[in-house]
């Protein structure tokens, strides 16, 4: 599959890669969660498929979040804030000459995707949440979440990020998909980063911004 080539939009000091894939009258920008690297993901054949996919009569904005992948890194106990990512996503849509587009926000991604259609709605068609959530705590109004020991849990199969896969991946058959999953672990942080973040996204809430998005919303 060909790939995109890797462009920088700054904010600030900050250095943030995107590509754009195709071309069309509505834009799209895609949010990835987890795991994120420009480069790594065209190397395995469904996800470039998914991607042109995607690209089909749009135009496709991806981006690596700040942290991860071609984007610039931070230390572990420096993990940005949410309002920081918003404006990030806002460099990169300004640096791609987007007015306006239709976000897709995968997982803890999700999060900057709520943030930034409710407080720049003039910036936003459309949201798309993917796998997203706006809470992680378990509480009596989210009985379902997971309590705090299976985030303890979670931290240590973080610490085997990059080396070996968790239940969680189980559905891929494909030993040489597995293998790309580690190497797009890999090359998109540390297990250290990982870990840091992922307990920063433990402490977002975002639900008091949900009654504030009034673009039009499509949960899967």
């Amino acid at each position: 599959m060909t790939r995109a080539p890797v462009s920088y939009a700054f904010n600030g000091d900050t250095a943030l890669a995107y590509q754009v894939v195709g071309d069309g009258p509505v834009d799209v920008v895609m949010l990835p969660g987890l795991f994120s690297h420009l480069d790594v993901q065209w190397e395995d054949p469904r996800f470039a498929e998914f991607l042109h996919g995607l690209a089909e009569g749009h135009r496709l904005i991806v981006t690596d979040r700040r942290g991860l992948g071609l984007s610039e890194r931070f230390a572990p106990d420096h993990v940005p804030p949410i309002e920081s990512l918003v404006d990030d996503v806002l460099a990169v849509l300004d640096a791609a000459n987007s007015d306006k587009a239709v976000v897709i926000g995968f997982w803890e991604s999700g999060f900057v995707a709520q943030l930034l259609a409710a407080a720049h709605p003039n910036r936003v068609l459309g949201l798309v949440l993917v796998d997203s959530f706006a809470t992680a705590v378990n509480t009596a109004e989210t009985p379902w979440l997971d309590r705090a020991e299976q985030w303890l849990r979670n931290e240590v199969r973080d610490s085997d990020w990059g080396l070996r896969l968790g239940t969680d991946f189980d559905y891929l058959l494909d030993p040489r998909e597995r293998e790309w999953v580690l190497r797009m672990q890999r090359a998109s942080c540390t297990p250290t980063a990982r870990l840091f973040e992922a307990r920063r996204w433990r402490l977002t809430d975002t639900r008091g911004v949900l009654a504030s998005i009034r673009v039009p919303t499509l949960i899967l």
